[in-house]
């Protein structure tokens, strides 16, 4: 079992660009964007927790962006070109996604902007659409 779980993560860490199944290439970008998405929710609520406030939106963006290019990709992978960047342009979408659609009123309550998660929402698909396309 040990080694079935090895050989699941040694897979799940190897870098593809899925070049012949834009299928596998749209579901790995949008795990990436899920994974960018749910880090920045739980850091924000983190933050939230430990200081009752929550933090600056560009600073969690740039900590969560960051955070994975250093870790995920240079530590674990190495630098392996587009791939690298790709993978970290769909990371940083998804951590920008809550940000543009969240904001904080006076009383420290979380509002809902519906404008900001609909140009969001574009530029996600957009953007996954033009990295399909070019498969």
């Amino acid at each position: 079992m040990l080694s079935n779980l090895k050989k699941f993560f040694k897979e799940l860490i190897t870098p593809s660009d899925f070049k012949n199944s834009p299928y596998q290439a749209f579901l790995n970008q949008s795990g990436h964007i899920f994974l960018g998405l749910t880090s920045t929710s739980i850091f924000a609520g983190l933050y939230f927790y430990l200081f009752g406030f929550f933090p600056l939106s560009i600073y969690l963006w740039l900590f969560v962006t960051f955070l994975y290019l250093i870790v995920a990709e240079l530590t674990l992978q190495g630098f392996k070109g587009k791939d690298t960047i790709w993978d970290t342009y769909f990371v940083g979408l998804g951590a920008a996604l809550p940000l543009a659609s969240l904001y904080v009123t006076d009383n420290s309550l979380l509002a809902f902007d519906i404008q900001g998660l609909l140009i969001g929402f574009s530029i996600m698909v957009i953007s996954l659409f033009l990295y399909i396309i070019r498969k």
